[in-house]
Parts: structure tokens; C-alpha cells; sequence
């Protein structure tokens, strides 16, 4: 993969609004490995980048950067553990399984959205950014019954509680839905 044709495309998005300052920077991290590459490549990035735009996003995400270094140093950290491969489809759910229990012992709003940084208020904009589609779309409603699969932490049924009839979560990683200190829970049981 050409890294900066990679970047430049994750940038160009950012700027047409496809992506969020949060997303663009979890994908520009996935991608370097190395906050000091990926904030080389930034910089040089916003001299070298003649449209106004794409500077602008390159400027969000740098700050997003600055201002979030321990999360960004915190999701390499994580994203280091995904080394191990499976050999078939048994191996892959433990192997995704021992991930995400490892994961949201890190961080578990970083567990549920890498973009978050681990940032609890990120991973609720981002939630709630999420809730307004969902009443956009309106699908919600108190007669309505929802399985969610991949609860995680169980961010979606906080946000969603007292809207339907029920809502369900559930989750392969067991760590991820045991109740926490913090304001976010487990799925349901």
C-alpha cells in the first residue's frame, strides 16, 4: 500500500465531510504505526497541498493529533496486540475474542471506536452523531424491540434507553459487557 496515496485519500475525505476529523486520524494511524511518521507526513502534507480544503483537514486532524497524543499513542498500543493470525474460522472468533477483552481492559471506549482515542466525550459525540441518524431514519419507537450484536460496552443502550420497548445487546467478548466504575455498562443481562 503507497502510504501517502493512502493518506492523501483519508485527507481528501476528511475534507468533503466523508470522514470525520476522528475517523480520518484512526485510519492515518492504522496506516503509519508511528505518531512521529504520521505527524512528519502531516506536516509535509499541509505545505505541499494546494487546495484549501484538504489543508483545512489536515489542520483538524493535526490538532486532534496534539491534543490527543496519550489516546493516539493508546490505540498504536492496542493496535500492536493484532498480531497474531488465524488458522481457520474457530481460531479467528477466539483470536477476535481475546482481542476485545484485551482491548477494553486498555480502554473501553477505544475497545468499541478506535476514533475515540479512548476519549470518553469523543466516543459520546460519536454516539450520539449516531443516535440522530438512527431518529433521522426513524426507525425508533416505544412499541420497538432491537437485538443489538456487538454491544460492546453498551454505549447504544444507555443512549437508547426509555425510546423502545426493549433493546438487547450482546457481545463475544465477555469482558466487554461487565459492569465498569464508569458511566458506561455493560449490555444487559
Amino acid at each position: 500500500m503507497d502510504l501517502e496515496a493512502a493518506a492523501a485519500d483519508v485527507l481528501r475525505r476528511c475534507a468533503r465531510g466523508e470522514l470525520s476529523p476522528e475517523v480520518a486520524l484512526a485510519r492515518l494511524l492504522i496506516a503509519y504505526g508511528d505518531l512521529d511518521a504520521l505527524r512528519s507526513a502531516l506536516a509535509a502534507a499541509g505545505r505541499a497541498d494546494r487546495d484549501a480544503g484538504v489543508r483545512g483537514a489536515i489542520e483538524r486532524v493535526r490538532n486532534l493529533l496534539a491534543s490527543n497524543s496519550a489516546g493516539s499513542a493508546l490505540v498504536l498500543a492496542m493496535l500492536a496486540r493484532e498480531c497474531a493470525t488465524a488458522e481457520g474460522p474457530a481460531d479467528e472468533v477466539e483470536r477476535c475474542r481475546d482481542l476485545f477483552d484485551q482491548w477494553v481492559g486498555d480502554s473501553p471506549e477505544a475497545s468499541v471506536a478506535l476514533y475515540s482515542l479512548g476519549d470518553p466525550d469523543l466516543l459520546g459525540a460519536a454516539t450520539r452523531e449516531v443516535v440522530a441518524l438512527v431518529d433521522r431514519l426513524a426507525v425508533l419507537g416505544p412499541e420497538r424491540h432491537v437485538l443489538e450484536i456487538g454491544c460492546g460496552i453498551g454505549r447504544f443502550q444507555q443512549a437508547l434507553a426509555g425510546r423502545l420497548a426493549a433493546i438487547t445487546g450482546i457481545d463475544i467478548a465477555p469482558r466487554m459487557i461487565e459492569p465498569r466504575d464508569s458511566a458506561a455498562r455493560g449490555c444487559p443481562t
